[in-house]
């Protein structure tokens, strides 16, 4: 119940932010509420990951997700 109410908000935040600053060239491929879920359950999916595992340190993963997402991102633009 925890873990649903953390990417409830991570997802909330998201949009929060998406709908006030995605580019309209986004908007027009990729509704706010897509990307937002997209983002919050990778981040939260990583999360959860390490937590299980804790085979890296946390910085290093959470760099590692940063990287990669922002490599989506810049690809689906």
């Amino acid at each position: 119940m925890i873990k649903s109410a953390v990417q409830e908000e991570l997802y909330e935040f998201l949009l929060g932010r998406l709908t006030r600053q995605l580019p309209d060239d986004h908007r027009r491929r990729y509704s706010p509420e897509t990307l937002a879920t997209f983002l919050s359950w990778s981040l939260f999916g990583a999360a959860v990951e390490w937590n299980r595992n804790r085979t890296k340190a946390s910085q290093e993963v959470a760099n590692q997700v940063v990287e990669l997402l922002i490599e989506e991102m810049d690809r689906l633009a």
